[in-house]
Formats: structure tokens, C-alpha cells, sequence
């Protein structure tokens, strides 16, 4: 700040500049961002002869804004409200902005305040035909949003573009104000393509907003994607899940004919992949170069999205448009070195739950994104692998970061038959993982033993833990004490030792 001797010789500079027609020299000054110093240059500027004062107010600077412009751009209350009053347009586009929209960019509340009360049309546009509450949309001003709606903006009206508020908050991920949008009253159906926009801004809890509205699920963009295309895409395992519990369509393909399943297997997004094969997604769904998924995943290199694939049947043998197989594009684009994997992929039957087949094991020490090959069996059901791997010397005691054992690890796995392998091998059930849980599942665990009766930690049975869990059929079956019906359905729950 300038000191109170020189305070002097700085207001005569500033009113030389002025006089001189140098305002804009003057608004850069880096004492303008102080209260006090814009107070003083208002001052100064009081004194000047009036029509003096008129004609600063309209000169540019180098990017064709003028003085008045760049007071609200920058939020200058004290001079916004003094220029008002000596005739600055209050609605004058000059260049890209108008007074009210440049105060909305950077969400300059009090000066908005003082252009409405000064007569501002609150639905005045740029040059992109955005208006002040599109342009506080966009910068995410919840407050001023919140004022421009109050004051009666118009809600729905559209840029050049034809987007509105609400459609480029969706975009941009601001989720508090499209629950304010929707809370006064916004067209929600105003764009088959909204759950689009709300899928590329990101947020999770806009995409569950426009949901429950019933906007258009299977919408698609221009190149034929949609929601859920753009969600496995971006790797967005939140939204996947939203849209895919929501009965999003898995096979609408884009223009290349990829599905949301090849887009996922090129970002490399297992959880994703998992998601979609779980509905029934085609593995061997092929595109314009006649890829598959497959194809994809060795090409990104994900050695857990190609184990995923095989152990869902996926054909290792199918040629793309160059007449290459999956394995060739995991060695030369993939850089995978992985001996099994590469064995699998070359090997002439794949079926189902033989992701990890191998008539050799080398070195058990392997790691696949610093999993053993045990856990990696475990993880994926492969009964066919975990045979195997005895006879290598393979340790049955093994534990994953979180203190769990394979036979917790196998817990969420179909696999019943992996379950008995593991406990016949010495896998005790009842050890508990490093926040005390064991796991629990019917037909393995009850028909061998386990007491439903049990009392774990904290006085809970097997029944409450189902209850607590929500596996209602679970608590039911162990309510009636019936460990050996004729169900085939298994289910599994973690209780708390």
C-alpha cells in the first residue's frame, strides 16, 4: 500500500492519468484491489468536469472493453454505483460482455445487486446469447444463482447453442445448484441428452438427480454414444453402477460399434468390466475393426480386465480387420510378458472359469498388480487353477492387506466348489480378518458345521449380522434353522468375530 506521505503524489498521478484519458492504467493498478484506494479513485474521479468523467467511462482497453465493463468484471462496487449514476449503460454490451453478465463470471453478488437496483435487464445476453444466470451457472455461484432466480431470471432460457443453466451445470459437475435448479422449477426434459451432459461432468449425485426425474436413459450423442458408453469410458464406476441399476441399454453400440463393455476394456477398468459381464454383456461383441473386448484389453495391457474376459468365455482365437488374435496385440502393444496369461490367450479351448489355466507353473512369487497367483485364483473362481497350485508348494495361510484369507477372499465369488477345495486344504473358516470378520456362506460353511447359534462380538448371531447385512433370505434360512434344503441359491455375508 502507499504510504500517508506519498498518498498525495499518488492522487495527483491519478488524476493526471485521468485527464490524460488513461483510466485503464489507472483500474490496473495493483492498489485497486484495497477498498480504500478504490474509494479514493472514485473520489478524484468525482472531481473531474463531468463530460470528462462520461467519456472515460466508454474508452477500451486493447481487448475492446471499456472502463465501466471492467469495473463490474472486477467487482469495483464504489465505482460501479458511481459511473451508474453519472449515465454508464447499464445494459451496453461492449465487446464479449454486458455489465451484468461480466459481474456474474467471477460471481460479484453486491455488484450484481447494484446493476439490478441501477435497472439492468436481468435476462440480457452476451455475444454467446448467455445470460447472467447461465453465466453463474457455469462459474458455479451458487449464491448469485440463487439471487438471479429470486429476482425472476428466466430459467430455461437457452444460450446459442440452444443450452440452458441447467444443462451447463450438468456439464460442469455443479450439483448443488442443479438441485436448486430442479427445486424452482427447471424443464428437466427440455434435452434427450441431459443424463449425457450430467455423465461428462462426473457427478455422481446429478447423474442419481436426473434419474429419479426419468429423463431419457439411452439417449445418444452425436457419435452414438450414450450415458453409459461415456461412463465406461471416462472409468466412472459410480455412474456405471447408477445407470446399469437403472436398466441402462449394455449393447447400444457408438459409431464405431463399440459397446460400453469395449469402451471399459480400453480404459482398462476391471470393476467396470465386471459390472458389465455381470449383466450379460457380450464378450465377444466385435466393432467396425473387428475387435472384441478381448482385443482391447490386450492392446491396453490390463492383465486383470483379460483374466475377467476369460473367465467369461471370451474367444481367444477371433481376428480383427488386420487378421491379428488378441495375443498378438499383448505382445506388441500390451507389453505383456506375463508367461500364464500369454499361455491362455494361445491356448486352443477357453472356456469359462479358465482365465488361469496353465499346464506349467513357474515362478509362485509372480505378482499381477501385486497380486499372488493364489489370490488371483481365489478372486476370480478358477477351481481349474487353484488345483494346480498345491503341488506347487502354493501357501493355503496366505493373507491380502486387509488380514483376510482365501477363503474370505473366495466369499465373493459363486464358486462352491472353490469354497470346499480351499477348506479341504486347510483354510480355516472361522479365522477373522484384521477388523475381526469372518465370512459366512450356506451350503459350504452351515452343512459343515458351522453353529448358526453362535454368539460373535458384541452379543451378534449369524441371523443379526444377516439382518444388519439386508440378506434377508439369508436370515430367514437361518431363522428356520434349515441347513440343509434344497436350495441351490448360496449366499454370503461377513460377520464380526
Amino acid at each position: 500500500m502507499v504510504s500517508t506521505n506519498e498518498e498525495y503524489k499518488y492522487n495527483d498521478r491519478i488524476k493526471a492519468d485521468l485527464e490524460n484519458g488513461k483510466i485503464h492504467c489507472c483500474l490496473n493498478n495493483a492498489q485497486m484491489k484495497y477498498k480504500k484506494y478504490r474509494i479514493m479513485f472514485r473520489d478524484i474521479i468525482k472531481d473531474l468536469e463531468i463530460n470528462l468523467i462520461r467519456n472515460l467511462i466508454n474508452i477500451k482497453d486493447g481487448n475492446g472493453i471499456n472502463s465501466f465493463i471492467i469495473a463490474c468484471l472486477r467487482g469495483y462496487d464504489e465505482l460501479v454505483d458511481f459511473l451508474i449514476s453519472v449515465g454508464a449503460d447499464v445494459d451496453g454490451r461492449v465487446g464479449f460482455f454486458t455489465p451484468l453478465t461480466a459481474a456474474c463470471h467471477d460471481g460479484h453478488l453486491n455488484t450484481v445487486e447494484i446493476l439490478l437496483k441501477g435497472g439492468s435487464n436481468i435476462d440480457d445476453d452476451n455475444t454467446q446469447g448467455e445470460t447472467p444466470l447461465y453465466t453463474a451457472c457455469v462459474g458455479g455461484h451458487y449464491n448469485l444463482v440463487n439471487l438471479l432466480i429470486e429476482k425472476e431470471a428466466d430459467i430455461n432460457k437457452q444460450n446459442k447453442y440452444s443450452r440452458t443453466p441447467l444443462y451447463a451445470s450438468c456439464l460442469l459437475g455443479h450439483a448443488a445448484i442443479v438441485s436448486l435448479l430442479i427445486d424452482k422449477g427447471v424443464n428437466v426434459y427440455q434435452y434427450e441428452d441431459l443424463l449425457i451432459a450430467a455423465t461428462l461432468g462426473g457427478n455422481d449425485k446429478i447423474v442419481e438427480s436426473i434419474l429419479s426425474k426419468g429423463c431419457c436413459l439411452n439417449s445418444v450423442d452425436i457419435e452414438g454414444k450414450t450415458a453409459l458408453f461415456i461412463a465406461c469410458e471416462e472409468g466412472n464406476t459410480n455412474i456405471v453402477e447408477l445407470l446399469t441399476d437403472n436398466n441402462a441399454d449394455i449393447y447400444i453400440v457408438g459409431s464405431d460399434g463399440r459397446t460400453p463393455l469395449h469402451a471399459a476394456c480400453c480404459v482398462g477398468n476391471n470393476d467396470i468390466v465386471r459390472i458389465l459381464v455381470n449383466k450379460n454383456a457380450d464378450v465377444d461383441m466385435i466393432d467396425v475393426y473387428l475387435e472384441t473386448p478381448l482385443h482391447k484389453s490386450c492392446r491396453k495391457g490390463s492383465e486383470d480386465v483379460i483374466l475377467t474376459l476369460l473367465d467369461n468365455g471370451a474367444d481367444t482365437k477371433k481376428t480383427n480387420k488386420d487378421g491379428h488374435a488378441p495375443i498378438y496385440l499383448a505382445k506388441t502393444e500390451g507389453k505383456i510378458v506375463n508367461e500364464n496369461i500369454l499361455k491362455v490367450l494361445g491356448d486352443k479351448e477357453i472356456g469359462p472359469s479358465e482365465g488361469l489355466k496353465t499346464t506349467e507353473i513357474g515362478d509362485l512369487d509372480y505378482k499381477v498388480d501385486g497380486k499372488s497367483l493364489i489370490k488371483l485364483a481365489c478372486e476370480h473362481g478358477s477351481i481349474k487353477a487353484i488345483k494346480i497350485l498345491p503341488a506347487k508348494g502354493a501357501d493355503f495361510k496366505e493373507r491380502d492387506i486387509n488380514g483376510r484369507t482365501l477363503m474370505q477372499i473366495a466369499c465373493n465369488t459363486d464358486s462352491v466348489g472353490m469354497l470346499q477345495f480351499l477348506e479341504d486344504n486347510g483354510s480355516d473358516i472361522n479365522i477373522p480378518d484384521k477388523d475381526g470378520y469372518v465370512c459366512l456362506r450356506k451350503k459350504i460353511l452351515l452343512q459343515n458345521g458351522t453353529d448358526v447359534n453362535k454368539i460373535y462380538k458384541y452379543g451378534y448371531t449369524p441371523m443379526i449380522l444377516a439382518d444388519i447385512g439386508g440378506n434377508d433370505e439369508l436370515s430367514e434360512y437361518l431363522q428356520n434353522h434349515t441347513c440343509f434344503g434344497s436350495s441351490n441359491s448360496e449366499y454370503s455375508i461377513f460377520s464380526r468375530k
